[in-house]
C-alpha cells in the first residue's frame, strides 16, 4: 500500500509543481502588464516615456554638486497606486546616502514589480553604502536593442559629472561600429540615460512591434565577504532597472560589469549566470531577460499587451524587438 501511495504521488507530483507554476506565470503576466500600462499612464499624462534614468540638474547641464538620479521605476509609481512610496522617495538625495524616508521606500515590497516564479532576497550592503533590506524586482527597462545599458547618446557632461565615463562612446560598446569616424547601429530603445525624450512618434517601429519591459531574475543574496554586489533587480539603483537585446532571452552567457576594479560577481541564485567585468567603464552593463518561466519570458509591448516569447526566439528578430526605430520591423512566428 505505501509503495503505490509513493508511486502515485511521484505521478502527480509533476503535475501540481506545473500547475502551480502555471498559475505563477499568469500572475506575472499580469503583474507585468500593469507595470506597462503604468509606463503608458506616465506617456498619456506627460506626453513622453519615463526617462530610463535621470539625473538632478539636467536641465542644467548637470552642474557640481547636483548628484542625484532618479529612475523611470520611480516616476511609474503614481500610475500603480503606489503613490504613497513615491512621495517618500527624495530624489535630490546623493547617490547611495539616502534619507530617512527614501530608505524606508527602498525598503517597501514591491508586488507589482515582483514575479512569483523568482526568490526574492533584499539587497545588503554596508561598504561603500548602506544598504539594508532594500527590495528588488523582476522587471527591467529595455535600455538597447544590441549594446551597453548606455547609448552613445547619452549627455556626456551628465554622466561624467556621476563618475561614470565616457565608454559608452567607445568600440567596446557593442552599439558603436567604428570611433573615427564615429558611426553606430541605427535603432534605440524606448529607455535610455538622460538625453533625448522619447514621445509616441519616436516609435517609428510601431507600438506593437516594439518591446519595452522585460522579466529579469533579481540577484542573489551577497557574496563570500557578505556584500552583495548583484544588482541585478535593484530598482532604486540605475545598475538595476534596466536589461537589453545583446543576448537572447535566458542566455546562459555571464552578464556584464564595466570598471576593471570588479572581479568576477559569482551568482548565488539557481540558473542566474554570474557577472563579468568587461572593458567600457561603468557603461558596460549587459543584463538579458530572464524568467524561471520554462522556455521564456513575459515582455510587454510599447501598445500595452503581453507576450511570452521564447528563448529559441533568432537574435535579429530579438534584437530588432528591442528597438523603437531601427528600420527593421519584425514580428514573432
Amino acid at each position: 500500500m505505501i509503495a503505490i501511495i509513493a508511486t502515485l504521488v511521484g505521478l502527480l507530483l509533476p503535475a501540481v509543481q506545473g500547475a502551480r507554476e502555471a498559475a505563477r506565470r499568469v500572475s506575472c503576466m499580469n503583474n507585468i502588464k500593469q507595470a506597462g500600462l503604468a509606463v503608458l499612464g506616465h506617456l498619456d499624462a506627460k506626453r513622453f516615456f519615463p526617462t530610463g534614468v535621470g539625473f538632478d540638474g539636467e536641465q542644467q547641464g548637470c552642474p557640481s554638486g547636483s548628484d542625484a538620479a532618479y529612475y523611470w521605476t520611480y516616476r511609474v509609481l503614481p500610475y500603480l497606486e503606489q503613490q504613497t512610496v513615491a512621495t517618500l522617495i527624495n530624489e535630490v538625495d546623493a547617490y547611495g546616502h539616502f534619507s530617512a524616508t527614501t530608505t524606508r521606500a527602498f525598503q517597501t515590497n514591491m508586488p507589482s514589480f515582483a514575479c512569483p516564479s523568482d526568490e526574492h532576497f533584499p539587497m545588503n550592503r554596508t561598504t561603500p553604502w548602506s544598504w539594508q533590506q532594500f527590495t528588488r524586482i523582476n522587471y527591467g527597462g529595455c535600455f538597447s536593442p544590441h549594446g551597453f545599458f548606455m547609448e552613445p547618446e547619452a549627455n556626456l557632461p551628465c554622466v561624467k559629472s556621476r563618475n561614470i565615463n565616457g565608454g559608452h562612446r567607445t568600440a567596446a560598446n557593442p552599439t558603436v561600429i567604428t570611433e573615427t569616424p564615429f558611426a553606430t547601429k541605427p535603432g534605440r530603445s524606448i529607455f535610455n540615460f538622460f538625453g533625448v525624450s522619447r514621445r509616441a512618434a519616436s516609435v517609428t517601429d510601431g507600438m506593437s512591434h516594439t518591446v519595452m519591459l522585460s522579466e529579469v531574475v533579481s540577484g542573489g543574496v551577497g557574496g563570500p565577504d557578505g556584500q552583495d554586489r548583484d544588482m541585478r533587480g535593484a530598482w532604486w539603483d540605475y545598475n538595476g532597472v534596466h536589461y537589453s537585446h545583446l543576448r537572447t532571452p535566458n542566455s546562459r552567457e555571464p552578464d556584464t560589469e564595466g570598471g576593471v576594479s570588479w572581479s568576477r560577481i559569482i551568482s548565488s541564485k539557481r540558473g542566474l549566470p554570474d557577472i563579468v567585468p568587461i572593458a567600457g567603464g561603468w557603461p558596460g552593463q549587459t543584463t538579458a531577460a530572464r524568467s524561471y518561466h520554462p522556455g521564456g519570458v513575459n515582455s510587454v509591448y510599447a501598445d500595452g499587451s503581453v507576450r511570452f516569447i521564447t528563448d529559441d526566439v533568432t537574435s535579429d528578430i530579438w534584437t530588432a524587438l528591442g528597438s523603437m526605430n531601427g528600420g527593421d520591423v519584425m514580428t514573432l512566428p
